[in-house]
């Protein structure tokens, strides 16, 4: 055999396209034992350790390959034989037949092992060493597999396997919670393996805050090999107000990247206790004995405080000494905000004042209960008509530049007897400080009438004004009756959000992990809080938002962003977070979609700053570590550093070697700018294993897969 430069290795050769099924392993295995028994026998092979050229060979040709299982030993035309298992219906492996000692070739011995017949090293059927002189194992080689051509294709040696590498996807998760209510949803994380090989032995570590609480997040993973869910889950029904954050390391034995920590806040907002606001804690009913039972009367109540108020229900109604029963109270929801019907039925009383209290009752308000007081005058059906309010005061309260507060009606009634007609409303009187802020209207000229009041606060500064209604019937003796009404407008209150800017990154196909807004106001609690998203150019639907943490101010808004679909490049949204009586507030999102694989910044590297300038070491692709060098002044190219001989990890050349760029320091091969084994290089192998660069011109960052 050419390039065997001995005579045990030359007489245990095989014909140059030769096959070796695995049961003429034993036959065979006793033709190299009797050529080279078991001495050790000096001399140096050098043989290549792979093809100088791809090497194509026809299945047909070596029928034993036809079964899974099956081995042969082809001879190329190169002085480099190979061995070629069938590991699968698709599949094959390759390995070279060249010692990684001192290049003999070695020969196929039984059973299923391979032996070198010059320094005797001992290799199992895969090519790992497995006994003899201490040496690598052999050199494994790239295979194409074409099914619909019947052929193979060794492409010389196989890039080694890189390391099991953790992948965690997303990095941060942020939980917020309401304290008293119930515990946030549990959120997961990815972990899978971006190396090669198997990850197993996962674990999670939860590790908090200093000086924080513990114990209040738990990190359960459904599997100990990758690819495996970790499930987030905090406890929150003992904690304060306040924010608290935790870190969980994931740990494996087998990953060259461990541990890789995931980070976890979380944000206890306290609760505004909700309470209960009545339009109007007064009612006075009118009529005459005998008579039409006065028109019902409504009350509005609304939540003055924060949160939800809810359950609301009418208790037991307490009269007055002289009668009972004669009145009725109803609600139109049992959640504000809501209306209080109040309905007075003359029945059998007698001429004379009768009073009631209606209970408000609401299980989650501070102020509940709330007492309406109602009056029922029963006048004689003979007296004289008189004017008859259902209230003689009414108060408005609105924020400063914000909107109108809503109407408010008073009914106008009969007191006494006969019929009291022609009503009227005079001029409205205002007090000092403002006018025009008030509009008063009279559904009719007959009583009962009902008198709307409109209070517009227009460009008044904070404050209280008063006005004053009369209310007029003529030839009644009561005539004008004077309704009160007040306004009081409170220092406007403005939504105040942090952060007021938010960015996502996220290399291609993974998500990045959520973030919260704080949403609190400057000038007293808002209510009514929503949000609403808008995009730029570009992609929609890509923002998540969880609900907000409540309605009222302070809030807790999460963002997430869902860009495991999105293309590479920049995408823009805005979140408009608004309330009732207040001016909105926008907050511009940013997401950056990056190519896959590792980040270089350029400025990093004071090397790449000219074309021709090599940096060695910059991160770690698939497991190994990576060189790039600046090809043109908007192009650039990456290699792995493991030399392809024994795996070694190469170093950056001077240049005054041979044109040299890389160097092995351990057998001394030499590799080009373009990875290129040197033809004049000590070592033979195979070039550099080429790393793809993504790079935009003009940009401050180049990413390698």
């Amino acid at each position: 055999m050419s390039g065997c430069g001995g005579t045990c290795g030359c007489g245990a050769s095989l014909p140059r396209r030769a096959f070796v099924g695995r049961g003429a392993l034993g036959a065979l295995g006793a033709l190299v034992l009797s050529a080279c028994g078991d001495g050790d026998i000096g001399g140096t092979y050098p043989t290549d350790p792979f093809p100088t050229g791809p090497l194509t060979i026809n299945l047909s040709d070596f029928p034993e390959l036809a079964v899974v299982g099956g081995l042969a030993r082809v001879d190329g035309d190169s002085p480099t034989p190979v061995a070629i298992v069938r590991t699968g219906p698709t599949t094959f492996d390759a390995i070279s037949l060249v010692c990684p000692h001192q290049g003999a070739t070695v020969e196929l011995v039984a059973p299923s092992s391979f032996r070198c017949p010059s320094h005797l090293a001992e290799f199992s059927a895969t090519g790992v060493w497995t006994g003899g002189k201490s040496t690598g194992d052999l050199t494994a080689l790239g295979v194409t597999y074409d099914a619909s051509a019947g052929t193979l294709t060794i492409n010389g040696p196989a890039a080694p396997p890189p390391p099991p590498s953790l992948g965690v996807a997303p990095t941060s998760e942020v939980f917020t919670a309401i304290q008293g209510q119930p515990s946030p949803a549990a959120q997961t994380v990815s972990i899978t393996n971006v190396g090669g090989g198997t990850l197993p032995g996962l674990g999670a570590v939860v590790a908090y805050g200093s000086g924080q609480p513990t114990g209040w997040l738990t990190a359960t993973l459904d599997a100990t090999t990758a690819p495996a869910t970790l499930t987030l889950k905090p406890s929150t029904t003992t904690l304060a107000p306040g924010a608290y954050s935790a870190t969980v390391q994931i740990t494996s034995p087998a990953a060259a990247n461990a541990p890789l920590a995931v980070s976890v806040s979380l944000l206890v907002t306290a609760v505004t206790p909700s309470t209960i606001a009545l339009a109007n804690r007064n009612v006075a009913f009118a009529a005459a004995s005998g008579g039409a039972n006065p028109l019902p009367q409504t009350i509005a109540i609304t939540n003055g405080g924060g949160g939800t108020l809810a359950g609301l229900s009418v208790g037991t109604i307490a009269y007055g000494a002289s009668a009972s029963g004669w009145l009725a109270a109803a609600l139109d929801s049992p959640t504000a905000p809501a209306s209080l019907t109040l309905t007075a039925s003359l029945g059998a009383l007698a001429p004379g004042s009768y009073t009631a209290t209606v209970p408000v009752l609401a299980p989650g308000a501070s102020n509940a209960p709330q007492q309406v007081t109602v009056t029922f005058t029963v006048a004689s059906s003979s007296s004289s008509p008189t004017l008859a309010l259902s209230a003689t005061n009414s108060s408005f309260s609105a924020a400063q530049d914000g909107g109108s507060p809503a109407s408010q009606a008073i009914t106008v009634q009969n007191g006494g007897g006969g019929s009291l007609g022609v009503l009227a409303l005079g001029s409205v009187a205002y007090g000092a400080g403002g006018s025009g802020w008030l509009t008063a209207t009279l559904s009719g000229s007959v009583a009962p009438a009902i008198i709307t009041l409109i209070a517009s606060p227009l460009a008044l500064p904070a404050g209280t004004y008063t006005a004053t209604v009369p209310v007029m019937s003529a030839g009644v003796a009561n005539s004008p009756q004077n309704v009160t009404v007040s306004l009081t407008i409170g220092a406007a209150a403005a939504i105040a959000v942090s952060p007021s800017s938010i960015s996502f990154s996220a290399p291609f196909r993974t998500n990045p992990g959520g973030q919260v807004v704080n949403i609190t106001s400057v000038g007293g609690a808002l209510s009514g809080l929503a949000f609403n998203v808008t995009y730029g150019a570009g992609a929609t639907g890509w923002l998540s938002t969880s609900s907000l943490s409540g309605t009222s101010t302070p809030a807790a808004l999460t963002l997430r962003a869902v860009a495991a679909t999105l293309a590479t490049g920049t995408y823009t949204a805005t979140v408009q977070i608004t309330a009732t009586g207040a001016a909105a507030q926008s907050i511009a999102i940013t997401l950056v979609v990056s190519p896959a694989g590792l980040a270089v910044v350029i400025a990093n590297w004071p090397a790449l700053a000219t074309v021709g300038g090599i940096a060695g070491s910059v991160g770690t692709v698939q497991g190994t570590a990576t060189a790039i060098v600046r090809t043109g002044a908007n192009s650039f190219a990456a290699f792995s550093m493991r030399c392809p001989h024994q795996g070694t990890t190469i170093r950056i050349e001077n240049w005054q070697r041979t044109g040299s760029a890389f160097h092995c320091p351990n057998h001394d091969a030499l590799f080009d700018a373009a990875g290129k084994l040197l033809a004049g290089s000590p070592q033979s192998t195979s070039s550099l294993v080429v790393r793809t660069v993504t790079y935009t011109a003009g940009d401050t960052t180049l990413y390698v897969t």
